[in-house]
């Protein structure tokens, strides 16, 4: 015979007889396994959650238990079923444990709290914790049970399951003395079975039982208050939503760090850690705007780097729920500038309603001691109609400082580094802004990501492509406003909500208090490679022709400004011969006659977009090329005594370096070519 047990017996049947709060046991047993019960004292349930006599016996062993650590901010519910099991065994199993029909549901006013006064750690009589604050609720047990009929005890709050204990029911004194204890409570037919249940204020944590997380069930028909404290009482994080239309259902909120210490993925200086909101049901909208603040996060919350002014301008952030969208919040003064907004008579007075007089002490304490100076000026929250992630940052805009337009040799470094300017809406330069950069193809850069300094510069150095032609490098920030894509005045302004005492433009807007949808913000440096070249005009006999005579040429020999030359001399080439008076007079390169090529070519520099002449003087025919094209048809012919101006062509070509190729053969007799470079007059 179990005597221990048998000694706590006589106080179940008064609590079910007498509906009492809690019967406590004179004598508690020694904590054992419970195979029916999941609590924060049996089976690795919810380490912040707990069954109370008489639905589980009573232990001296709760380690879990938390002194002064009920969380009465909730709207618990209660579900009662009968499961489908008949015999004790049968519970075990998981078609056991399913239910018989639907469940009976004890909820809103029905499950009441308790605020018994606060005793000493461990209570001198029982052994068991002297905290019980503890939700209660009453269940009519059907004078139909048998003592084949098993229920399972649910407690949640909204779709979570805290934990549930099992019951049998309880016909005769025989069953009940005979009752396993170790896995069902009593539920003796035709009384009222009393479930006492704690919760923790950890208990809808992420994680069940550690912290630090607030989370509280608000009533949208009047709208309510949560909030989380740090290690030293202060307020870290609160969401207050007011009254709503439509007014149900009722929304329970947490509130907690973002997990694993995450911020939000903008390139905005940020401030402060992350905090996250989520609400019971999933995807709540308000239509009235909801406060979410952020009081203090901190060694994290270090605004040294910002000017007074500045400070005032930093911004709640939001992230969607599913992390596409990054809005920033119109601006609540929800902490205070010069002290604590935990410190409170709200805050005192809500504590005591919640049963939390050790919190309470803090906030009467804070009523009366020195306040610390807060870190934010004012704006030390956000109004959102949803929830999700949320996190303090200082709009921003970017813009080309330095370094645009560059002309520089393919494959080297430009002389001035490219440089971008990040400010805040009032001009005032933005210090720890990220900037993204990213060359284009072929260049090089000797970061992808700076910090702004002090003076809200960011510079990087930049190496364009080996090839010659234009560039480009894109300096970019997640968040950050460019001069194209901005916030919502007509200025160019960060993104960033229009209020009164951000509105340096004074406009009128009709609904100015809504959130701003931040993009991607970017700006473009270029560059072009150029490779040294001569500059025009290029007269008829100029110096400086590359040439090679008779053989093969390099593939690339027409289009590449670096691909080297066998000599360099003079035009005009050929071989003397006194009929012609070109070939007389204008040789100044030796070409032999008599089935030869002579290939020829020069670079020359355009620093805008020009229009050039090509004339040719040969004997006999030639191909011309534009940086590896063709400006025939094909080979031309020519016959007789060369003259200026046997083929002429004119071509518009951009800024750069280009190459002019030419590809001369002689068919016996006398040779001779030149060219000239020029820009037309028309």
């Amino acid at each position: 015979m179990r005597t221990r047990q048998l000694a706590w017996v006589p106080a179940l049947l008064l609590a079910a007889c007498q509906g009492g709060e809690i019967a406590q046991p004179s004598t508690p047993p020694a904590q054992v396994p419970s195979l029916a019960i999941s609590d924060g004292a049996h089976s690795a349930g919810n380490v912040d959650f707990f069954f109370l006599p008489p639905v589980v016996i009573p232990t001296a062993a709760l380690t879990n238990w938390t002194h002064d650590g009920f969380n009465g901010a909730l709207s618990p519910s209660v579900e009662i079923c009968r499961l489908v099991a008949t015999t004790a065994a049968q519970v075990a199993t998981v078609a056991g444990s399913q239910c018989n029909g639907s469940p009976v549901v004890i909820s809103g006013p029905a499950v009441k709290k308790h605020f018994p006064p606060l005793a000493d750690p461990t209570d001198a009589i029982t052994g068991l914790p002297g905290d019980w604050a503890h939700y209660h609720a009453k269940w009519p047990i059907p004078s139909t049970c048998t003592a084949s009929f098993f229920y399972r005890v649910r407690v949640k709050v909204g779709a979570v399951e805290l934990g549930f204990a099992d019951v049998q029911c309880i016909t005769s004194i025989i069953q009940l003395l005979t009752l396993d204890y170790r896995k069902f409570g009593p539920a003796i037919k035709g009384t009222t079975l009393q479930i006492p249940f704690r919760v923790e204020r950890y208990a809808l944590c992420p994680v069940p039982g550690v912290g630090p997380c607030g989370t509280a069930t608000i009533p949208l028909s009047t709208g309510g208050h949560v909030e989380f404290p740090g290690s030293d009482g202060h307020t870290v994080g609160a969401v207050t939503i007011p009254a709503q239309t439509p007014t149900s259902p009722d929304v329970t909120v947490t509130i907690q760090p973002c997990a694993g210490g995450a911020s939000l993925p903008i390139d905005l200086p940020k401030f402060g850690g992350c905090v996250s909101v989520t609400t019971d049901p999933a995807g709540l909208e308000l239509t009235n705007a909801a406060t979410v603040e952020i009081c203090n996060l901190g060694a994290d919350l270090d605004l040294s780097g910002l000017t007074p002014a500045q400070k005032a301008r930093v911004t709640l952030h939001r992230q969607s729920t599913d992390l596409t969208v990054l809005q920033a919040l119109p601006h609540v003064a929800g902490c205070a500038a010069d002290a604590a907004v935990n410190y409170s008579v709200g805050g005192f007075l809500r504590e005591l309603v919640h049963g939390d007089f050790h919190r309470a002490g803090l906030q009467l304490f804070g009523l009366v001691a020195p306040q610390p100076l807060n870190a934010l000026d004012v704006g030390a929250g956000g109004l959102t109609f949803d929830f999700s992630n949320f996190q303090f940052a200082l709009p921003s805009k970017i813009q080309i400082l330095l370094g645009d337009g560059q002309t520089v040799p393919p494959g080297t470094l430009v002389p001035v580094n490219p440089t971008v300017l990040v400010t805040d809406l009032m001009g005032d330069p933005v210090r720890n802004a990220t900037v993204n950069f990213a060359a284009s193809a072929g260049g090089s850069i000797g970061a992808a990501s700076v910090l702004t300094g002090a003076d809200g510069q960011a510079a990087v150095t930049w190496t364009v492509a080996a090839a010659p032609g234009p560039n480009s490098l894109v300096a970019s920030g997640r968040g950050i406003a460019d001069p194209v894509h901005n916030g919502p005045r007509s200025t160019f302004d960060p993104f960033m909500s229009i209020q009164s005492a951000f509105n340096p433009s004074a406009e009128v807007i009709p609904n100015p208090l809504q959130p701003v949808d931040l993009l991607t913000g970017a700006v473009t440096f270029t560059a072009t490679g150029v490779y040294p070249g001569d500059p025009l005009p290029i007269n008829y006999g100029s110096a400086g022709w590359s040439y090679q005579i008779d053989g093969e040429v390099p593939t690339d020999w027409f289009s590449n400004p670096v691909t080297p030359f066998e000599s360099v001399g003079p035009g005009g080439f050929g071989e003397n011969h006194d009929a012609c008076s070109l070939i007389g007079s204008g040789t100044q390169t030796t070409w032999p006659a008599g089935n030869t090529v002579l290939w020829v070519r020069r670079n020359i520099s355009l620093p805008t977009t020009t229009t050039i002449q090509i004339s040719v003087a040969i004997d006999n025919d030639v191909e011309i090329y534009v940086d590896g094209v063709n400006q025939g048809p094909g080979l031309l012919v020519h016959d007789n005594c060369p003259t200026q101006g046997s083929f002429v062509r004119t071509i518009s070509l951009p800024a750069g370096t280009h190459v002019v190729a030419f590809k001369a053969i002689d068919r016996g007799g006398s040779s001779y070519f030149d060219a000239s470079i020029t820009i037309p007059s028309f």
